[in-house]
């Protein structure tokens, strides 16, 4: 229970409630649109008609690269305080990219685990405090305009850059030899991503380009721990399997 003054106390679950309804307004006022959920899990905790947690979904209406989705994910759950938090992550996936994945062999795919429409994903909290990033909290309904006003200052701020960043495939590209700096491994490529980039060059009538990184990449003297020489080659080989262009340029 938040306690709200001197005799009035709002339940956290009509806290989660409102606070989600708020976030998903914000997000839509931004130009978002609400979207179903793009990694397939439950949008609100199973079972329960009082959830002590609830996601929102909102996608950016055009990426800005075809065959991509930009979206942000809202988590909004009990905080241990009596209050809630909003812990947001901003994505980007593409079920393209899923449906050529699914159909290659495993040895091929990076490790880690990710979901097979997953490119790349940062937390809110990491833009401000990359060393521990920090959800929003909401401690009460008086508290609900300044956490969801937090919210939309990131989501217009960096996170709009981060989504420009990624905005293109040519940056895209830019990136896909840099290593991800939300994760632990500064120094390779995030093989997931550059997975994900590549195939989206070859949907996108650039083979070459596709190719090319592809072929950079199988220089390197070093590989992310998800990845190595062997699973790389694997992957470049189902590349050409499924892409008869990128095919035509890898053999030249």
């Amino acid at each position: 229970m938040v306690s709200e003054g001197i005799g009035v106390v709002v339940s956290t679950a009509r806290l989660t409630k409102l606070v989600a309804a708020a976030v998903t307004e914000a997000s839509l006022a931004a130009g978002y649109v609400a979207s179903e959920p793009l990694d397939g899990m439950d949008v609100a905790e199973p079972g329960s008609r009082k959830p002590s947690w609830v996601r929102v979904w909102c996608a950016k209406a055009d990426s800005g690269c075809p065959h991509m989705t930009a979206a942000v994910m809202a988590t909004v759950q009990k905080d241990g305080y009596g209050g809630v938090g909003i812990n947001a992550r901003a994505w980007i996936v593409s079920a393209a990219v899923a449906d050529v994945l699914r159909d290659m062999p495993g040895a091929a795919l990076a490790g880690g685990g990710a979901e097979p429409n997953f490119l790349e994903s940062v937390l809110f909290g990491f833009f401000e405090h990359p060393q521990d990033p920090r959800e929003i909290s909401v401690a009460g309904e008086a508290a609900i305009a300044d956490g969801v006003g937090e919210f939309t200052r990131l989501l217009a701020g960096p996170v709009e850059d981060w989504f420009a960043a990624r905005g293109s495939v040519s940056a895209l590209l830019e990136l896909a030899l840099l290593p991800n700096l939300t994760g632990l491994d500064r120094v390779n490529p995030d093989p997931v991503r550059l997975r994900g980039i590549v195939i989206l060059c070859a949907l996108n009538g650039r083979s070459r380009d596709a190719a090319a990184l592809v072929d950079e990449y199988l220089r390197r003297d070093g590989f992310h721990k998800w990845d190595s020489i062997e699973q790389a080659s694997a992957f470049d080989a189902a590349m050409r399997e499924r892409f008869p262009k990128y095919r035509q340029v890898r053999t030249r």
